[in-house]
């Protein structure tokens, strides 16, 4: 028997394919069909797709609406469903448009590329593929946006936080922000202090204290139209009160004369900032009557009487000091200079606690918490430069947010792959894994990278060799950081010591979690998981004592030891050789030239923090530590895009007899910007000294900056450097005790980025020529040995040729002579030969 079924058509009703489908399953049951294959099957099925559609172009107009039509030619398949229509602003998402039609209107913004892909669906869901892209630049528009309104400013410490209202035009592109010290608001021409603004908040830290500042705002859109500037607003930025502690014998008496009356008797009174000679004085007695509200009893420091008021802001004003509250009769309260909880409100300077717990908090101002641990917040919106988390678990939304969820995050590990996780020290395998700031793995390609010391610090450890006899070690105690398994610091006191060396190799260890160093000549067991060695002895002087840690940045190796049977180097050069010894059965040079040969460094850096090993005390003002391949510095550099004037207060001790020299390496990304050196000096009380030096390339005495470089321009690395001192090219302050460092980036508001790859000061320690003395060797290899004189001693050669007139030949002939012919002398073992000029 033979059975016909057509094949499924697109569009086909419901009632036909279910017969046919049922006529296929009768006929394979009866055995009609014979044997059904897949290629019969897939007969029945359309699985070819549409042409893909051709003739996609985009036009735009900017009235009355801002719009564009993308269309393209009719596909004229029989089976045809629908277009799928994929647009694209920039480089953003695409964004799908269903349409049976030939053409499609999307709603644009002026001067913004947009992209456009199609491609064709038929009924049995076959889609063809996508067309190619085609782009279309909308017109730029000549409408300004709306001034920006709502602007708010608050002051907090040192900071300015800006807020306004959101514009409503479909084209805004981002807000300016114009700063002055002047009221006078900015002409249209103006151009903004800070730019691309693309929220509708703004903050400027890093200002001084107690300054007037005042800002407007302006709206720029995608045709880069500006807005007129906002309605203006000002501010003063607070000041933090200094810590006062005081300590009185004053008697307070309420009630004894009268009673409404608070009397004090005459005593002394001791005031001061903690951590600085207090000053006693004497006061005299006095009192208060007390009608209504509370009465403030307070000292100004420096005078010498108590003072009273009602009116509490009266008293932050003068800057004095609480002392007491009187509220009438026998009410008196003793503060001074405490914090004072009285009914709902918290009086007092500081409020400082180990631990504050409420129920809720209300702040209706600006609040700025340096440390705080927040146990269960819902913040709405969240602006930080760094976000340091201590416990994110696998099933915490961070974990969706890398690579997927596929990526497990613990308390100090973060797994890439495998299953493995890392707990201790170490680990290995085909499983790439970083835990704190250590990554194992198997192969690992980077630009710089420090092996060895496992993120320890070991604070007050010093080696000694030859101490208390010879070849023997010691060290002092000291205490061991390092990160532990739980994830926490872990700090160990760990004990001095001692040890003997006999022969070979000792290497002194710490095991985690003790509180000895431990030593051994086994480097099995030196070398296992649980200890780091710190350092190296082979008896004598012969010590490493940074052993433990190899930097490998990009083509340089830098490491306490580095062992090889054979290194083969095609050039060594370097600017310094700095060794404690150099041991070779021969050092060959063709040339040693040097105007002086010092035993001991030519220069010191004294500066805080040279590596910028410090992240935290660098990262101010939006800029950041950035790894650097190390030509210049250790590997790290600061980095800053944008106009900054940053300045970092950590100081150093510096000696205005001894001579100094500035070293700064800047990279700048934009030529047309300048960037100023800011160095600062300061007297023993730490106030910053503002006089006129001689030699610098420019100062500003009203802030006691001194430049260099001063208004400097470049792209790429540029080194500046400025000796300062008695002997140097620019002057020191008599009365410096400290220095610190600043800069001033981005200072032509161009936007350029800037990098600082060295910011130091070196002490210049004078070298010392060998003048006279004895040079001693067992073997000296040099092409060309010349001095004044020289007392040789005995000479042990192959041969000898003194500028061709005296040479000893390797068979012990001697000959002397003028000229290579003519008259000679020549000796040897069994003759003496005398050759006249004929």
């Amino acid at each position: 028997m033979t059975v016909t079924v057509d094949p499924i058509a697109n569009g086909e009703s419901g009632a036909s394919v279910r017969d046919k489908l049922n006529t296929l399953i009768l006929g394979a049951s009866s055995g009609a069909f014979g044997v059904v294959t897949p290629e019969d099957l897939e007969a029945l099925i359309d699985t070819t797709p549409p042409a893909v559609p051709n003739g996609l172009e985009m036009s735009s107009v900017l009235t009355p609406a801002a719009v564009m039509t993308v269309a393209w030619d009719f596909n004229s398949e029989s089976d045809f469903l629908y277009y799928d229509l994929q647009v694209r602003e920039e480089n953003g998402p695409w964004v799908s448009y269903q349409t049976s039609s030939t053409s499609q209107t999307v709603p644009v913004r002026p001067n913004v590329t947009y992209t456009a892909r199609i491609r064709a669906v038929d009924k049995s869901g076959n889609a063809s593929l996508y067309s190619d892209e085609v782009s279309h630049t909308v017109a730029r528009d000549t409408i300004p946006p709306a001034a920006p309104i709502g602007l708010k400013v608050s002051a907090g410490i040192g900071t300015a936080w800006l807020k306004w209202t959101a514009n409503t035009e479909a084209d805004l592109s981002f807000y300016e922000v114009y700063e002055s010290n002047s009221p006078t608001t900015p002409l249209p021409s103006d151009d903004a202090t800070y730019k691309t603004i693309t929220g509708t908040s703004f903050v400027h830290t890093g200002l001084a204290d107690e300054i007037t500042l005042h800002f407007w705002v302006r709206a720029v859109d995608t045709s880069d139209n500006r807005s007129p500037w906002s309605a203006g607003k000002s501010l003063t930025t607070s000041k933090l009160p200094k810590p006062f502690t005081v300590t009185t014998d004053v008697l307070f008496q309420p009630g004894a004369d009268e009673v409404n009356r608070l009397s004090w008797t005459a005593g002394s009174i001791t005031f001061g900032v903690p951590g600085e000679t207090p000053t006693t004085l004497a006061v005299a007695a006095g009192h208060v009557d007390w009608s209504a509200d509370d009465v403030y009893v307070y000292y100004v420091p420096g005078d010498t009487v108590l003072k009273t008021t009602t009116n509490l802001p009266a008293v932050y004003s003068a800057e004095g000091v609480i002392l007491g509250l009187y509220k009438g009769g026998y009410d008196f309260q003793l503060v001074m200079g405490k914090a004072l909880i009285d009914g709902g409100t918290i009086i007092g300077r500081t409020i400082g606690a180990d631990q504050l717990v409420t129920d809720q908090a209300v702040i209706t101002g600006t609040a700025q918490i340096a440390d705080a641990i927040i146990t269960n917040g819902k913040i709405v919106n969240l602006d930080v430069s760094k976000l340091v988390a201590a416990d994110v678990t696998s099933n915490n939304v961070l974990v969706g947010l890398v690579n997927g969820a596929s990526v497990k995050i613990a308390p100090g590990q973060i797994q890439i792959s495998g299953s493995a996780t890392l707990s201790s020290w170490i680990d290995g395998g085909d499983t790439t894994a970083i835990n704190g700031a250590k990554i194992a793995t198997g192969t690992l390609l980077a630009t710089s990278a420090v092996f060895g010391m496992r993120n320890i610090t070991t604070d007050g450890l010093q080696f000694e060799h030859n101490k208390p006899a010879v070849n023997q070690l010691s060290w002092t105690s000291f205490t061991m950081k390092y990160i532990g398994d739980d994830g926490n610091i872990a700090s160990r006191n760990v004990t001095a010591g001692s040890l003997t060396w006999s022969s070979g190799t000792v290497y002194v260890y710490y095991v985690m979690g003790a509180t000895a160093l431990a030593s051994t000549t086994n480097t099995a067991t030196a070398f296992q998981s649980d200890r780091i060695i710190l350092a190296v002895y082979r008896g004598g002087t012969d010590l490493v004592s940074d052993y433990g840690r190899t930097i490998i940045d990009g083509s340089h190796v830098k490491t306490g030891t580095l062992t090889a049977d054979k290194a083969d180097i095609a050039t060594f050069r370097t600017n310094i050789l700095t060794a404690g010894s150099i041991s070779t059965t021969m050092l060959a040079s063709g040339i040693v030239t040097a105007s002086k040969m010092s035993v001991f460094p030519s220069s010191t850096i004294v500066s805080f923090d040279p590596t910028f090993a410090d992240a935290a005390a660098w990262t101010q003002d939006g800029w950041a530590v950035i790894n650097t391949s190390g030509t210049y510095n250790s590997g790290r550099a600061l980095d800053k895009t944008g106009n900054g004037s940053t300045f970092w207060d950590n100081k150093w001790p510096i000696n205005p007899r001894k001579d100094y020299e500035l070293d700064l390496i800047v990279w700048q990304s934009d030529a047309t910007s300048t960037f100023y050196g800011v160095w600062r000096f300061y007297d023993y009380a730490g106030n910053i000294i503002k006089d006129a030096q001689t030699g610098w390339p420019s100062q500003n005495l009203t802030s006691g900056n001194f430049y260099h470089p001063s208004n400097a321009t470049t792209t790429g690395y540029q080194q500046f450097k400025l000796p300062i001192g008695p002997t140097g090219t620019a002057s020191i302050p008599s009365n410096a005790v400290y220095a610190s460092f600043g800069i001033l980036a981005d200072y032509g508001l161009v936007g350029s980025r800037t990098i600082i790859a060295r910011a130091w000061m070196s002490e210049m320690v004078p070298g010392t020529l060998v003048v006279k003395g004895t040079i001693t060797a067992d073997r000296m290899n040099v092409t060309n040995l010349s001095a004044i004189s020289a007392d040789l001693g005995a000479v042990t050669a192959g041969s000898i040729n003194i500028n061709n007139k005296f040479l000893v030949a390797s068979d012990g002939t001697v000959t002397i002579r003028e000229a290579t012919t003519g008259a000679r002398l020549e000796i040897t073992s069994d003759h003496i030969l005398l050759v006249d000029n004929t």
